[in-house]
């Protein structure tokens, strides 16, 4: 009598939605492995999710590296082409023709060689060197006898200077119209600290920027200087 009631209240327990429990161990047990099955299955979306953010993530990051290696060279063309508006300017008789309104520097000269017509800009700061080559500041201004020093960027103004050896010559004006022609004497890698490459006072025209030419990495410490002899004297031409 007693089992019979007692099978009824079990009876009754299923039907309200309630759970017997007829081995304590056994219940336990694969309670655990419900657990570990919704763990599992969470750390498997939790782990998808994040392949997709990273996937995505590094797509922005190549699409942002892809323009930005792609906007330098073309703000170096288009500056090139307002500095070229600003030397004709500088030529008509102006002084210290800015290029752009808000542009800190302005045309000190005009660097040829071959098919490479640059506009040489005051100063070798980052930001001169961002549009154009840039004299550096306490060597002799083009125009002037001396050592004159231009500096300019691996990646842009400058990459041709990779190619260069003792047949090449370069070509520099001065803003009253004087020409001089230069030729490669010798080049060579330098480290950044030693400056003693500038401090020279002979008559010359010293080509610098950064080495080596395909590097990843840019601010390395090395330059490829470029020393070039006069072939003539400044004359207008």
């Amino acid at each position: 009598m007693t089992s019979g009631r007692q099978d009824a209240a079990r009876d009754r327990g299923f039907r309200q939605g309630e759970t017997p429990r007829v081995h304590p161990g056994l219940d336990d047990a694969r309670a655990q492995s419900v657990r570990d099955a919704r763990c599992d299955s969470a750390q498997v979306r939790f782990h998808k999710q994040g392949r997709r953010w990273l996937y995505r993530l590094l797509a922005v990051a190549a699409v942002a590296a892809g323009v930005k290696g792609a906007w330098i060279p073309v703000k170096a063309e288009v500056a090139q082409v307002l500095l070229q508006n600003a030397w004709g300017r500088a030529q008509a008789g102006a002084f210290d023709v800015r290029p752009w309104p808000w542009a800190d520097t302005y045309p000190v000269g005009r660097l040829r060689s071959g098919e490479h017509d640059l506009i040489v800009l005051a100063g070798a700061s980052g930001s001169s060197l961002a549009f154009g080559p840039g004299h550096v500041d306490g060597t002799a201004t083009p125009g002037s006898f001396g050592h004159v020093a231009v500096a300019g960027h691996r990646d842009t103004h400058f990459a041709f200077l990779e190619h260069v050896d003792g047949t090449t010559e370069f070509e520099l004006e001065a803003p009253d119209g004087r020409r001089r022609r230069y030729r490669v004497a010798r080049t060579e890698v330098r480290h950044a600290r030693e400056t003693e490459v500038l401090a020279s006072t002979d008559d010359r025209l010293t080509l610098i920027t950064c080495y080596p030419f395909d590097a990843v990495q840019v601010g390395g410490p090395l330059r490829f200087v470029v020393t070039a002899e006069p072939l003539d004297a400044w004359a207008a031409r």
